[in-house]
């Protein structure tokens, strides 16, 4: 529901109504694993859905046939809120330490990089909220990047305090701390929250 709440917060915020797009469904599998409770975000890319185990610290990739597992990304996560996402080139990003304490601040993110050419993963870390302190939290997921990470990118990203969406941009593999900006939601925090 949270999640629900928060996608219908982000496409008000630019003036966008549920009749301005269609949602097709592609694809879909009784396949996939579910006795795998730590699996707790993921995507589909290329024909195979693409899940985080969240105590494994690993990407699987899902053959929607048959369940398999074709692949595996092992991402050095041991906390217990990592996060995925993918951009337009298909560079798969995930935050591989959440060490949140308490009240689920943290000053610094660190993602994994898996860059779509198969290349080296690249650890990325950086202070996001050093401008906007108040929107420090918890964030379960990342939304879809624009464009590609290794050149230019955005992650779109809405954490538990959130009192709007941070645009955090992308300029060849790292994060440009300098020109991260906060687009103020109406309501944004009671929303996700709720």
């Amino acid at each position: 529901m949270k999640k629900f709440l928060l996608l219908a917060a982000f496409f008000a915020a630019f003036t966008m109504s549920a009749q301005e797009f269609t949602l097709t469904e592609v694809t879909s599998t009784n396949n996939v694993p579910t006795d795998r409770l730590n699996n707790r975000q993921g995507f589909g890319m290329d024909g195979k859905f693409i899940v985080m185990d969240k105590v494994l610290g690993e990407i699987n990739f899902y053959n929607p046939e048959d369940g398999a597992v074709e692949n595996t990304l092992y991402t050095g996560a041991t906390a217990s809120w990592p996060a995925v996402t993918r951009d337009e080139a298909g560079n798969i990003i995930a935050r591989v330490d959440n060490s949140w304490p308490g009240n689920f601040m943290a000053d610094t993110v660190v993602m994994k990089i898996f860059p779509a050419d198969g290349g080296e993963p690249i650890d990325v870390e950086a202070n996001i909220f050093a401008d906007f302190e108040a929107e420090n939290g918890r964030c379960d997921f990342f939304s879809f990047i624009e464009g590609n990470v290794m050149e230019e990118g955005i992650l779109w990203l809405v954490t538990a305090k959130s009192t709007g969406i941070l645009k955090v941009p992308f300029v060849e593999g790292e994060i440009d701390t300098d020109h991260i900006a906060l687009f103020p939601v109406d309501g944004a925090n009671q929303l996700y929250r709720s």
